[in-house]
């Protein structure tokens, strides 16, 4: 399934790292420039008690006016 999640702050951010470690395609609009930066490079380390993953997604930045 094809998601789109606008925001990459503590919910959108989690729950962009849960799509995608649950296979699905997942785009995020983020407007912090070194945030998206960030995951693109690294991806998202999400704990969880069944233990630890790498979720990778991608991450743009909004078109400017």
């Amino acid at each position: 399934m094809k998601v789109a999640v606008v925001g990459c702050g503590a919910m959108g951010t989690i729950f962009a790292g849960l799509l995608a470690c649950a296979g699905n395609q997942v785009t995020v609009v983020h407007r912090n420039a070194n945030d998206v930066a960030k995951i693109n490079a690294r991806g998202l380390r999400i704990k969880r008690a069944s233990g630890d993953r790498t979720a990778t997604f991608t991450v743009e930045l909004p078109p400017v006016n």
